[in-house]
């Protein structure tokens, strides 16, 4: 694939485009991260690290209904063709928003996907909107992150309701030592910012607890910090040499 099609850019000034190339590059390894699959010039495995950890866990708790949330029509797909050929004795129903109307939606999670104890929904994160209810799903997987904790919030807390009364599960699935931590260090930093501003006062160690994620295994972040010799740039515990 050439890089004129992964870096679109319109009648921009170079300094634009250089900032746009760089935005598309972030999205893309994210991307890549969720479903390597879905560019048509990767060669590798089908079934990628990401999926193999999820399908593990689901293959733990047979005759529970799951849920697999990530952002792109095409990765729904991947990731449904890929339940199938892992799970046949398992129906596996997929929704997203532009394909789906909201009453086919609602139809088919109520019409069809609560017919079974053990269906597999694979789904668009924002396909899900405030008003449906799953408090049948106890298990969730995010495979793909948001730049916004609410955004995830509001696909998850489709399955816990304030009338659940059994424990659910929400994992949140991704690469460590990758783009990916960078980005669930943003979504702490945020979150600490609001709290700041709210009056409260948290540890950032504490609020990675309160948030889901496990500091111990998220170490390795890109970081810049400025010394006397000017910034330095490191990744976890290894300084970059410039």
């Amino acid at each position: 694939m050439t890089e004129k099609e992964y870096f679109r850019t319109t009648n921009m000034s170079a300094r634009k485009q250089a900032q746009a190339r760089i935005i598309a590059q972030i999205k893309i390894m994210l991307r890549i991260c969720t479903c390597a699959p879905v560019f048509k010039d990767y060669t590798g495995d089908m079934v990628t690290g990401k999926m193999e950890a999820i399908f593990e866990k689901i293959a733990e708790i047979p005759g529970k209904r799951v849920a697999i949330g990530v952002r792109q029509n095409n990765i729904v797909r991947a990731y449904a063709r890929a339940c199938r050929e892992r799970f046949p004795g398992r129906p596996v129903f997929t929704v997203t928003g532009s394909e789906y109307s909201p009453e086919q939606r609602r139809d088919l999670i109520y019409g069809r996907f609560e017919d079974y104890d053990n269906a597999i929904l694979v789904c668009t994160q924002q396909s899900l909107s405030e008003s449906i209810s799953i408090d049948s799903v106890d298990y969730a997987f995010l495979c793909e992150l948001h730049w916004n904790d609410s955004k995830m919030a509001q696909f998850y807390y489709r399955f816990i309701r304030y009338t659940s009364t059994r424990l659910k599960y929400i994992y949140y699935v991704n690469y460590a030592d990758s783009i990916e931590t960078n980005l669930i260090f943003l979504l702490v930093s945020k979150e600490r910012m609001l709290r700041f501003l709210k009056g409260q006062d948290i540890s950032f160690e504490d609020l990675f607890e309160e948030m889901g994620f496990a500091l111990d295994e998220h170490q390795g972040a890109v970081f810049r910090q400025y010394t006397e010799e000017g910034p330095e740039l490191y990744w976890g515990q290894q300084k970059i040499a410039a």
